[in-house]
């Protein structure tokens, strides 16, 4: 069949291929530890730690907020308390805590547990523990979280100095 001047007009297709590129840079042994050229030099900055610190004005007691209950109840030692920690420095005790897995117990609530223990005569680990589910002035300075006895020992061994 002769070409007719409609089949030399079909355009052929053009066809695109990724382009492939010789590595021309200096490559270096996998166990040298000098600083390589474009390599940061800064130390990779440590992920920002969230911890488990819930807010006490969530909390209600039926319909009632807790902070009104407290105060219709006359107790002012939770309102002290928690300010007083508020005002303190814990970045020395958050810097202990690794930032992978479960977000821990923040320390302030954790240092307000114990301390809100002392005051109401509560100083074995169990009754930490109980004091945290059962006393509503507690609720109050820890936020409402509930350790176990054995999370509360691991503070305090882990912050013992």
């Amino acid at each position: 069949m002769p070409n007719t001047s409609e089949d030399s007009k079909m355009e052929e297709p053009v066809i695109s291929r990724p382009v492939k590129k010789l590595e021309t840079t200096m490559q270096y042994s996998l166990f040298e530890t000098r600083n390589r050229p474009g390599q940061n030099l800064k130390k990779p900055k440590r992920p920002q730690l969230s911890f488990n610190n819930p807010d006490p004005d969530d909390i209600y007691i039926g319909d009632i907020k807790l902070e009104k209950h407290l105060i219709d109840m006359k107790e002012t030692i939770p309102f002290v308390l928690r300010e007083l920690l508020e005002d303190l420095n814990f970045t020395n005790f958050e810097q202990e805590y690794k930032s992978s897995g479960r977000p821990p117990y923040s320390p302030r609530l954790m240092v307000g547990l114990i301390l809100y223990g002392i005051l109401k005569g509560q100083t074995s680990l169990r009754q930490l523990e109980q004091m945290s589910r059962l006393d509503i002035g507690c609720w109050w300075v820890s936020g409402g979280i509930f350790p176990d006895h054995s999370i509360i020992g691991r503070f305090i061994q882990k912050h013992s100095k």
